[in-house]
């Protein structure tokens, strides 16, 4: 392997990571940050997140499975969601949803 002759009193490249992004900039669709927290936070049973193929009005669908309303209430006060969710606010322009048990 190659290798230069002096290396005592090199400088190594500085490079800066500092400041702000140039691209990736913009969450296109909130998929990862919420299938991320399937594994995190133990009270979801199973999550499925899946892009609207049909109506124009609504982009994705999010449907969590949880085993009691009380896994349900600790999921929506769970810090990791919050932070999650206030990421989709942030993006989303309507929002609805729907609570049931079977």
């Amino acid at each position: 392997m190659l290798m230069p002759k002096r290396t005592k009193y090199r400088k190594p490249h500085r490079l800066s990571y500092e400041g702000h992004a140039k691209g990736n900039t913009e969450l296109h669709f909130g998929e990862y940050g919420l299938k991320a927290l399937e594994d995190q936070i133990d009270v979801i049973k199973s999550m499925q997140i899946g892009k609207n193929i049909d109506n124009d009005e609504y982009d994705a669908i999010l449907i969590s499975e949880f085993e009691s309303l009380e896994d349900l209430q600790k999921y929506k006060t769970d810090p990791r969601h919050v932070r999650v969710s206030n990421m989709c606010k942030e993006i989303r322009t309507k929002r609805t949803a729907f609570d049931f048990e079977e």
